[in-house]
């Protein structure tokens, strides 16, 4: 999460944990959530934590730990998620072998209870089994590969069509692809890291691959792993390649000769392996992890739930300036209607601040007059305050784009 915090599920227990990364009095919050949680992960920002529970997907805020969002996705329980390098997309798979894709505005758009589920961006079924793993490309052109049984699937979002079927003759427990969509790496269950490359000859829709057998389009490296490989990550430069497997081992590769640079182990598998950019706050000795509550991961939806503008949308400043004016306005509405409202009594009066105020059916039209020059100086402040919070909720939801 931005160098700065992570999350850890534990498996079997209903439990996540949200740990700093910085070892200087070390943040940490332990909750236990609703269920066992088999799969999570966070937008780019940093600012929602998605946890997949059975079939729902849970929705919280960094800064806060509230939950903003629980909706279902699947029949069946979630068994992979993903969510696309900008922060666009969030991607479920499941036991059933479908794909789930959501837009993420209308995933952390948070809505009202009793409202309409979160809308599906678009499902398809390209496996008959557990989805073992999702990787989804970059670009303005996100591709998914997901991968099931012997089975790993290349499917284009924007034109929603199966580009390529691949078939192998052993499971395929993980998967990932170059930042050139040059190549897809599949790790099996026997231990072999095999690579397909796209740009060797055209491929029919569906192909079948013999892993014993090596071609310029269907290749491995050499046999390092001896258990399931449970994770695959290519480094952002496309040079090197970290590979993970449920006995604890892991090696890094070069891919340019296909040769083992580092290896090491664990004491258990390996269920998380990515490369990082070199985070401050694992570098630097003097670097102060940012202040955050303690709070843990709630269980109850907030009371108070407001659409979001989405992240990087071209018009979400406007959005969010309308959404903050209406929920201003309803407030002011409401204050003034209340105060009309108050009963005409002899003997009672309203304080505030050692100002006496006198019901309105008391006044008379001077007094009336005066009154609405009180409450119209009184709405510029709070305007004013007004502008100051927008400015403070729009450096904190929007994206600025200079950053983008």
């Amino acid at each position: 999460m931005q160098g700065d915090f992570f999350l850890a599920a534990i498996e079997n227990q209903p439990l996540l944990h949200f740990i700093a990364f910085n070892s200087k009095k070390r943040f940490h919050v332990k909750s236990i959530v609703p269920g066992k949680v088999t799969a999570v992960c966070t937008d780019p920002s940093g600012c929602f934590i998605f946890a997949a529970i059975e079939e729902k997907i849970y929705v919280w805020s960094v800064t806060t730990r509230e939950l903003l969002n629980v909706f279902n996705a699947h029949i069946l329980k979630i068994s992979a998620l993903k969510i696309s390098e900008d922060g666009i997309f969030l991607v479920s798979g499941s036991e059933d072998g479908s794909i789930s894709v959501y837009h993420i505005k209308s995933v952390v758009g948070l809505k009202l209870p009793g409202g309409e589920n979160v809308e599906v961006h678009h499902t398809y079924n390209p496996h008959m089994s557990t989805v073992a793993d999702i990787f989804i490309t970059s670009g303005q052109q996100p591709r998914i590969l997901s991968v099931s049984g012997q089975t790993a699937v290349l499917f284009s979002l924007p034109s929603q069509k199966q580009l390529l079927k691949v078939t192998v003759d052993y499971p395929i427990t993980s998967c990932t692809m170059d930042a050139g969509e040059f190549r897809i790496y599949l790790g099996l269950s026997n231990g072999v890291i095999a690579f397909i490359n796209l740009n060797i000859e055209p491929f029919k829709i569906d192909e079948i691959f013999d892993a014993s057998r090596k071609t310029n389009v269907y290749q491995k490296l050499s046999d390092k792993h001896k258990d399931a490989v449970s994770k695959l990550a290519v480094s952002y430069d496309g040079t090197m390649l970290v590979s993970g497997d449920l006995s604890g081992k892991y090696f890094i590769w070069s891919l340019q000769g296909n040769m083992v640079l580092h290896e090491g182990s664990f004491n258990g598998p390996i269920i998380k392996a990515a490369f990082v950019r070199p985070w401050s706050s694992i570098s630097d000795e003097d670097y102060v992890t940012p202040p955050l509550s303690n709070s843990s991961f709630h269980k109850q939806l907030i009371s108070n739930q407001i659409e979001l503008a989405t992240i990087k949308e071209p018009n979400a400043d406007a959005l969010l300036e309308r959404k903050i004016e209406k929920l201003l306005n309803a407030y002011i509405t409401k204050a003034i209607n209340e105060y009309r409202a108050v009963p005409s009594s002899s003997g009672d009066s309203v304080m505030e601040e050692d100002v006496e105020l006198t019901p309105p059916s008391t006044l008379n039209n001077d007094e009336k007059d005066k009154r609405i020059q009180e409450l119209e100086k009184e709405l510029e402040e709070v305007q004013e305050a007004n502008a100051e919070l927008y400015k403070m909720c729009r450096d904190m939801i929007v994206e600025d784009d200079a950053d983008a």
